[in-house]
């Protein structure tokens, strides 16, 4: 029982930074929605509409974060939502990944933040991936 409280806890730490990486995703780089340079850049993904959005997805994740046992399909939904931003996050770099340099001499966080935000959503799936087979 003891190694099943620990796993628990885990995963439940793990739904709570899929949360808080999703919130802080956003809230940062737009600085409470008041910049809009990331819609600027990539208004397919992070369009005023995608990035609310992306703060559901975060909420979504928080809400079940000690219940996450009692739905299974929905961490499944979570798995595919986080491999469709992997997907988006790859064809962006595809089409857009000689501006990231310029990008990163403009300005240096949402250089960093284009390079790297969809290797935190392959985690993240890969942690959904986990969580819905050993839950089912």
């Amino acid at each position: 029982m003891q190694n099943q409280n620990s796993v628990s806890k885990k995963i439940t730490f793990g739904f709570l930074l899929a949360g808080l990486y999703n919130l802080t995703g956003i809230l940062v780089p737009t600085k409470c929605f008041t910049d809009q340079t990331i819609a600027a850049i990539d208004p397919v993904v992070f369009s005023w509409l995608g990035q609310v959005g992306i703060i559901l997805w975060g909420l979504a994740y928080l809400s079940v974060s000690t219940r996450y046992h009692q739905v299974p399909k929905l961490i499944l939904v979570f798995f595919i939502e986080k491999w469709v931003y992997v997907a988006a996050w790859a064809y962006w770099l595809m089409n857009n990944g000689d501006t990231l340099a310029n990008l990163w001499s403009e300005n240096l966080f949402l250089g960093i933040f284009f390079a790297i935000y969809g290797a935190g959503d392959f985690l993240f799936a890969l942690f959904f991936g986990y969580v819905f087979i050993k839950k089912t």
